[in-house]
């Protein structure tokens, strides 16, 4: 029996020099789950949605690196792209609080949400905060 008459004298691709199959390379799932929760993250970010997804995305990427193994490239980019889009979902937040206090006191503006509101609640924007929070709006 003449290995030589099996293959040719070559060593395929998916087999090793004794004629043995070689073992596939393992996708690490938390690789992939890191990098489908970062771009999660940064789709979601315009929503203010991105924060469970980011989280997750960096925990998956460091449970990916606590197994011992190296740091794959899926990884990485699950880490970079949920850091991204923890930062501009915090931007987004940030700019929200910050506009919110004038847009209160612009009349047209404040006539959409008491529109608003009164749809939904059956009261206005001051009335429903007075009523629910105790809080007295201008």
């Amino acid at each position: 029996m003449d290995y030589n008459q099996y293959n040719n004298g070559q060593n395929n691709r998916n087999q090793n020099y004794y004629g043995q199959p070689t073992p596939r390379k393992k996708n690490n799932g938390f690789a992939i789950a890191s990098m489908v929760c970062g771009i999660c993250s940064v789709v979601l970010s315009c929503l203010g949605l991105s924060l469970p997804f980011g989280a997750l995305g960096i925990l998956f990427a460091i449970l990916t690196c606590r197994k011992g193994r190296a740091t794959d490239s899926m990884s990485i980019a699950g880490i970079v792209t949920s850091c991204i889009g923890l930062f501009m979902s915090v931007l987004m937040i940030i700019s929200v609080f910050v506009q919110l206090p004038s847009m209160l006191q612009d009349q047209t503006f404040r006539k959409e949400l008491d529109t608003v509101y009164e749809a939904i609640y059956g009261e206005d924007f001051a009335e429903f905060w007075e009523n629910n929070y105790g809080i007295e709006i201008e």
